[in-house]
C-alpha cells in the first residue's frame, strides 16, 4: 500500500443545503473497513423515513476507476451509526465530528442572515467601492455648504 499524507480528520461538507459527512471519511477516521460500515447502515434498526432522510446512497469512482457506493450521512445519521464505536479514542472522534457539524451549522446560519441582507453578501471590493462613493458624495456635499 502506498503512503498517503491524507489527514485523518472528520470531513463535513454542505451538500444540498445541509451538512453531511460520508462513509468513506468515517471509515478512514474510525479506521474500519468501508464495506463493514456500509453493512452497518444497511442493517440499522430505524424507520425507513429516518434511513431515507439521514443516509443518501451515492456513487464515486475509486482510484482504479471502478464505480463504488458510499453514503452521505447527516448529523442524526452519524449519531445513530457512531453508537457502534465505543472505545475511548472513538469518543474523541465523535466529539470532533460533532464540532465539525456545529461549525457548518453556524456557517449556514450566517449565510442565511447574508441572504436577508444584501450588504452582507457584497465582496470586499464592492464594499470598498461603496465606501469610496459615499466619501466622494460627502466631500461634494461639504463643498456645497461652503
Amino acid at each position: 500500500m502506498a503512503y498517503t499524507s491524507r489527514p485523518i480528520n472528520p470531513e463535513v461538507r454542505i451538500i444540498d443545503g445541509g451538512p453531511v459527512t460520508n462513509t468513506q471519511n468515517m471509515a478512514w477516521v474510525f479506521r474500519i473497513q468501508h464495506e463493514e460500515l456500509l453493512e452497518d447502515i444497511r442493517h440499522l434498526e430505524c424507520s425507513l423515513t429516518f434511513r431515507n432522510t439521514n443516509f443518501t446512497e451515492v456513487s464515486y469512482t475509486d482510484p482504479e476507476g471502478e464505480l463504488q457506493t458510499m453514503f452521505r450521512v447527516t448529523r442524526d445519521g452519524f449519531i445513530l451509526l457512531a453508537r457502534k464505536f465505543t472505545d475511548e479514542k472513538s469518543a474523541q472522534i465523535h466529539h470532533d465530528y460533532l464540532e465539525a457539524f456545529d461549525r457548518l451549522d453556524e456557517n449556514l446560519k450566517q449565510l442565511q442572515v447574508c441572504d436577508k441582507n444584501p450588504f452582507l453578501t457584497m465582496s470586499t471590493l464592492d464594499l470598498m467601492k461603496m465606501q469610496a462613493s459615499i466619501e466622494a458624495e460627502r466631500r461634494i456635499l461639504r463643498r456645497a455648504n461652503y
